[in-house]
């Protein structure tokens, strides 16, 4: 058997375990309500040298439990978390999967993270650090799981951060849940291109962490040669901050606003 699916919202037992244990597979999807079984000291780390493709949907999981599945992974070249919706998130501080996914560092091609919660993320702890996945092409995860406290520290270096967090070689880098700020009355006129028909609806911008980290990346396009979008979703549209866009014009990288994962997915990464 190369590939092993399963969907249930019953819980795992030691039992089940078996199950899992196939060396052979090269495709593993699963939507389970929680993995925890796995994080039992007695279970040792799945047999999955061979494996190519996982992708993994919880509400209940842990470093401990994701290390067994990981553990062997060292020719995994997609990786697809989903942090189930029907689960509100209680730990603030994510599973660090720069370290959990340290065995295929030089394998791993796209790499999508999700947390699919009822209220904003507020992730605190020190973020994941990507700098040395250099097959990385495709990179979705939130801007707060990504760089952590970081986020709201002062005088941030954002260069120095940059390149610690996101792989050299990526093309597509799809920031989730940007932060926004209201734009005020006195900046509207930076924001939109008429200003004289402008009818007055609210209009909303970056963070200033947001967008000092996203004109940083622009501005260093020759640390990441081979980057071609960087796209983001929010709660609201953001509005274009037309020096971000000229910037991105004149370095060849498309960025954009999108809905969802789905408008700009990691098949695109060929067409590039």
């Amino acid at each position: 058997m190369t590939r092993y699916s399963l969907n249930t919202q019953r819980k795992l037992t030691v039992q089940d375990i078996p199950l899992f244990q196939q060396p052979r597979i090269t495709t593993l999807l699963l939507k389970l309500s929680s993995i925890e079984v796995f994080a039992r000291i007695a279970v040792q780390p799945l047999p999955y040298d061979n494996l190519r493709t996982f992708r993994l949907s919880a509400s209940k999981y842990s470093s401990a439990a994701l290390d067994k599945f990981l553990k062997n992974a060292g020719k995994l070249k997609k990786f697809e978390f989903h942090h189930n919706a029907h689960a509100r998130l209680i730990e603030t501080i994510p599973p660090n999967f720069s370290e959990l996914l340290q065995p295929c560092q030089n394998t791993l091609e796209i790499l999508q993270l999700s947390w699919d919660c009822h209220e904003p993320l507020t992730f605190h702890g020190p973020g994941m650090a990507f700098g040395n996945f250099t097959a990385l092409r495709y990179l979705a995860i939130p801007v707060r799981a990504l760089f952590g406290a970081y986020m709201w520290t002062k005088g941030i270096n954002w260069l120095q951060m940059l390149t610690k967090r996101i792989p050299p070689n990526v093309k597509i880098m799809y920031f989730d849940e940007l932060e926004i700020w209201p734009v005020e009355d006195e900046e509207r006129e930076d924001f939109v291109e008429d200003y004289e028909s402008d009818d007055g609806e609210p209009l909303f911008k970056f963070s200033p962490s947001d967008y000092a980290m996203i004109r940083t990346l622009l501005e260093n396009t020759a640390l990441f040669p081979k980057l071609k979008w960087i796209a983001w979703t929010a709660d609201v549209d953001i509005t274009e901050q037309n020096d971000l866009y000229e910037l991105a014009e004149e370095v060849g990288v498309n960025i954009m606003g999108v809905r969802g994962i789905h408008d700009i997915p990691p098949e695109d990464i060929d067409r590039l």
